[in-house]
């Protein structure tokens, strides 16, 4: 999990160049005809709660929030969708035009533990 507190942007330009350099990787490195290495993503924004729990001993940061959750049942859709990426359409408002970016419509799903449906949309590189 990783928090981009600018613009939404920045996030889905991260986890296009994440998944860029695992490609990048497996050619430069082949694992053989048998490894598959994939990965997704999801993205959402939301407000949250960021904090550390735990005593003096161990202490762990974490977050809590709709938007939370809604990011990990977003990622948990690029299986259903065979998309490395996946963001929601409140991603989508708060980007704008973004001219380096191909956003694709997907669907209106449900997700787990969030009332009503999701619109989803797949993101790449407009060069792609």
């Amino acid at each position: 999990m990783a928090i981009f507190p600018q613009e939404p942007a920045s996030a889905v330009r991260a986890a296009l160049e994440m998944r860029d350099s695992l490609r990048e990787g497996m050619r430069e490195q082949p694992f053989g005809p048998d490894i598959n290495i994939a990965f997704g993503m999801g993205i959402h924004v939301g407000n949250m709660i960021l904090g550390t729990v735990g005593d003096h001993e161990r202490m762990e940061g974490t977050v809590i929030s709709d938007a939370v959750n809604t990011a990990a049942r977003v990622e948990g859709l690029t299986r259903k969708y065979n998309t490395a990426i996946i963001i929601t359409e409140d991603v989508v408002d708060r980007l704008g035009h973004v001219p380096d970016l191909r956003i694709n419509y997907l669907d209106e799903t449900v997700v787990k533990g969030r009332a009503g449906t999701v619109r989803v949309y797949g993101v790449e590189w407009a060069r792609d």
